[in-house]
């Protein structure tokens, strides 16, 4: 599918298109034929071409520095990122359709915020997203109910067999998440430790380089 994103258009909008074929259309209609998402391709990869050509022309009326703006437009998205990240880790009563409304409410409040209050600074729209998707999704979810079922691709020697779950069964089983937090934790700590020492030490390296 991404292939059929043409020469024309950017790689940002092939990259998204080639995204929503396989996590939205694919999942959406199983029984699509390749010649069909490659036309369906297309056409997002154009749609997409669009949405980002009319966003380039938008982005022209920001005012203040770049780095300022781009932090902005990230604000809008990463507040409900945070948000989907932490409910996926820490609670399982969320499903997928509360995930998506959560997705929507966030982005959506964090326009109207946008449009509707210039005097709220854009770093919390963090917050704002981060708080719309958590009430939001959980909300959904505990209306529509949160059992769903897991398709698991398991393999039978020469012949792959698709095995149905239910995530009430899983949950009673045991698992070792204390490690996955630890590990996630370690992690972070890892990643703070690299930015420091290349923030830090390697100045003193090109000074040391250059003495030499």
């Amino acid at each position: 599918a991404n292939g059929g994103g043409g020469g024309g258009g950017s790689s940002s909008s092939k990259s998204t298109a080639t995204g929503t074929v396989a996590t939205v259309i694919s999942d959406t209609d199983p029984a699509l034929t390749e010649r069909q998402l490659l036309y369906i391709s297309k056409g997002l990869t154009a749609w997409w071409g669009v949405v980002v050509l009319c966003f380039a022309f938008v982005a022209r009326e920001f005012k203040g520095p770049v780095i300022e703006t781009i932090n902005k437009v990230g604000s809008m998205f990463y507040g409900v990122v945070l948000g989907a990240f932490l409910v996926g880790i820490l609670t399982r009563h969320v499903n997928q359709l509360g995930m998506l409304v959560g997705i929507a409410a966030g982005l959506v409040t964090n326009g109207i915020v946008w449009a509707a209050a210039p005097f709220v600074s854009w770093m919390w729209w963090n917050v704002i997203g981060l708080g719309m998707y958590t009430v939001t999704a959980l909300s959904v979810s505990a209306l529509t109910g949160h059992r769903e079922r897991l398709y698991v691709l398991r393999l039978h020697g020469a012949r792959a067999k698709e095995c149905v779950y239910d995530f009430g069964v899983l949950r009673r089983q045991p698992r070792r998440w204390y490690v996955v937090y630890a590990s996630l934790v370690a992690y972070f700590f890892v990643l703070i430790a690299v930015c420091v020492a290349l923030t830090y030490g390697m100045p003193a390296l090109v000074d040391a380089a250059r003495r030499r």
